[in-house]
């Protein structure tokens, strides 16, 4: 329904626009944009904000994070465990942020805390929306190509999602934004550049990636001398290096390492060594591999493991929409900035084919790079072809609205994700584990967002995110979460329960409660992606004695 509403409202603004620019009454033409940054700004901060009111979703992710925060703010250290300093987590702004607003509300409940997260956040979204679309028009974009990325960045559900369920995209939306507004800019803009890289490092390690990116699509594509390029990136590159510093050195000294530990276990996921796992990719099958990265880009979230209920579809359009636009740079056309986005969406997607485990808040970043480069590919085509300049836009429509089906859908489901996994499910573990163990009991588990922030308990994760330990059982051959039970002997141990027939060799262990929501989840039997909710309906807990 919103959807629509901006389709109408854009409509409207164009048949204004046009009426103006064809009867060459130009005071009226230019009294008629004063009206444009509030839409954009307006449109860009109702979109992700209408979606969190429907669905109330919270990543599980985000608790985790939050829970650095907390001790943090009581004194107890950047730490998930008291007393092991483990870089648990992966954004600085992340995690600095609600330590930030939780100290400011008086150290009262998350609740308060997240929705200050969730504005700033939904700010930063809405900025990137008009930073980008700025650029565009100043390039000499045509009107309805600008609104073409406006409806293409609106429409990308994991973009709305994950600036509102807490996570950090909102922020690493708006510097790739600001990082594509300058690739056109002069030289002379290094000092813009370099603040702008280093908020993209300040909200995520792999922000670095973007820069190198973002580099060589302005190298290889400049419009000017590459020495005074090169010259005015370095320049960037140092006052990048002066305000991320700090935080490097800091996390180096206070945990062992600047690397976190969150990548780390997950670089783990195919193999035991990163290194091996980018051996099988390039022996094996890294066409397939690139082939994934691309389609998860526009996909549904987990669309690769939990396709079931999508159209059938989906997967392939999802594919060589991102194929398309991995392409459009090769094309010999004059489209500096649309071929630069091109260039950089491909390198990216290379990025990710090499990434062992691709998760849903990696994508929307890439996904910006790829609305601007269909919104400058639409430009191309309406400059040559002025005359079918409304069927081209209506044929282009096509794909935000197949995307606003999928925004839709998705929003149904993670709704129901919240309310039955979520609070009937997760949280209630979280809440009958800190009824029942001692301060000094362990706990291992998986899902450690809900479960681990509402018992409080002392965790040990597979795949190791919060716990060095784990980390390199996994190197010397741990494989799986009942692997780590024969070796660190917990308390306790949380799994899903399909896995009950791996815990039948301990004996040790007994199963004392079990958490089973797939009752309330059969009155949702019509929600595509269905059984990515069932995956977490049912776990069990299991006591040593």
């Amino acid at each position: 329904m919103l959807f629509w509403l901006c389709v109408a409202l854009h409509l409207t603004g164009i048949c204004r626009l046009w009426k103006a620019w064809q009867a060459n009454r130009h005071t009226a033409f230019s009294a008629s944009i004063h009206w444009r940054p509030a839409l954009v700004i307006g449109l860009a901060a109702m979109v992700p904000l209408g979606y969190i009111l429907y669905t109330s979703h919270v990543w599980e992710d985000y608790f985790i994070t939050f829970r650095f925060s907390q001790n943090l703010v009581h004194g107890k250290g950047l730490v998930f465990n008291e007393g092991g300093r483990v870089h648990g987590f992966t954004s600085p702004l992340g995690v600095l942020l609600p330590a930030l607003f939780y100290a400011a509300i008086g150290k009262e409940s998350y609740e308060p805390t997240l929705w200050l997260f969730r504005a700033v956040s939904i700010a930063a979204y809405a900025g990137a929306a008009w930073l980008v679309f700025a650029r565009l028009r100043k390039s000499g974009t045509f009107e309805g190509c600008t609104w073409l990325f406006l409806f293409l960045y609106l429409a990308d559900v994991k973009s709305a999602a994950f600036t509102t369920n807490g996570m950090e995209t909102g922020f690493m939306l708006l510097f790739v934004g600001w990082a594509i507004s300058l690739l056109e800019e002069p030289d002379s803009r290094w000092l813009a550049r370099g603040l702008c890289w280093a908020g993209l490092l300040w909200t995520r390690p792999d922000g670095c990636v973007y820069i190198a990116v973002l580099c060589l699509a302005q190298i290889l594509f400049t419009g000017g001398r590459r020495t005074a390029l090169i010259g005015s990136l370095a320049r960037s590159a140092a006052v990048c290096a002066a305000i991320y510093g700090p935080w490097f050195f800091w996390a180096w000294n206070y945990y062992g390492s600047p690397i976190p530990n969150t990548i780390l276990a997950k670089s783990l996921y195919h193999s035991r060594s990163y290194s091996r796992f980018v051996e099988i990719v390039l022996e094996k099958n890294f066409r397939d591999n690139f082939w994934r990265s691309g389609t998860l880009v526009y996909a549904p979230v987990y669309f690769n493991s939990f396709h079931r209920g999508w159209p059938d579809w989906m997967g392939t359009a999802c594919a060589s929409l991102s194929l398309a636009i991995s392409l459009y740079w090769l094309l010999p056309i004059e489209d500096r900035l649309g071929r630069m986005t091109s260039f950089s969406f491909f390198l990216l997607c290379v990025y990710e084919a090499f990434v062992p485990e691709i998760f849903p808040w990696y994508l929307p970043p890439i996904a910006l790079f790829g609305s601007v480069t269909m919104a400058r590919a639409c430009f191309a085509i309406v400059s040559r072809l002025a005359g079918w300049r409304w069927p081209v836009y209506a044929i282009a429509s096509v794909i935000p609205a197949i995307m606003a089906y999928e925004f839709v859908q998705t929003a149904r489901q993670m709704r129901v994700q919240q309310l039955v996994i979520e609070e009937h499910g997760r949280k209630q573990i979280g809440f009958w584990l800190r009824e029942h163990c001692r301060p000094d009991d362990l706990v291992v588990l998986e899902s450690l967002g809900y479960i681990g922030f509402f018992s409080g308990c002392k965790i040990e994760d597979f795949p190791g995110l919060v716990s060095s330990r784990v980390v390199q059982l996994r190197r010397e051959g741990a494989s799986g979460l009942v692997d780590l039970v024969s070796k660190l002997k917990p308390d306790y141990v949380v799994m899903r329960g399909r896995q009950r027939d791996e815990m039948r060799p301990f004996g040790e262990y007994q199963l004392v409660q079990s958490f089973d929501v797939r009752d309330e989840l059969r009155a949702y039997s019509n929600i595509p992606g269905r059984d990515y909710l069932d995956f977490d309906a049912v776990y069990l807990v299991y006591q040593k004695h």
